[in-house]
């Protein structure tokens, strides 16, 4: 339970670095720190930080939000032909 509490209070402060550490030997909470790290980074609108974790379609709509179409052109060759085939046309 300790966990838990803990690592909530480091998702609060936005360190998920020591929020993974407490978590590090139970999946579930792994797990919810990860969800909430992403979550952090969509709301924040953290395209860099996206694509950091892996979560290229998501950081590819935030660059082409941000109109930054140089990120999103060289993100998309990375996440395969369909990506490129979807943001050649924007």
């Amino acid at each position: 339970m300790w966990a838990q509490c803990t690592c909530r209070v480091y998702i609060l402060c936005n360190d998920f670095d020591k929020a993974r550490a407490v978590a590090r030997t139970d999946p579930a909470l792994k797990q919810y720190v990860e969800q909430q790290h992403t979550q952090h980074l969509l709301q924040n609108k953290n395209a860099d930080g996206l694509a950091n974790i892996g979560n290229a379609t998501e950081a590819i709509e935030i660059y082409a939000q941000q109109g930054d179409w140089g990120k999103v052109h060289q993100l998309a060759e990375q996440a395969g032909p369909q990506s490129v085939i979807k943001y050649s046309v924007r």
